[in-house]
């Protein structure tokens, strides 16, 4: 069995870490470390969304509510 793979969106990051699947929203967050970034990618549409932190951030976790932080 061969795997294929393709990429989710055009989204690049500098150091891109931290992905994060979030089965609610069905979208994955991940963050760019150096940029200061945070980015949401809907996985039904690959529509992504960004927000900035203005500092480098390391990680990501969904709380029980289902806000991520």
């Amino acid at each position: 069995m061969e795997l294929q793979f393709e990429p989710l969106t055009d989204l690049r990051c500098r150091i891109g870490e931290s992905p994060v699947y979030d089965e609610r929203r069905d979208a994955l967050f991940l963050y760019d470390i150096p940029a200061g970034a945070g980015h949401r990618i809907r996985l039904a549409d690959g529509a992504v969304s960004s927000w900035s932190f203005g500092s480098d951030v390391g990680s990501l976790g969904l709380a029980g509510a289902g806000r991520a932080g």
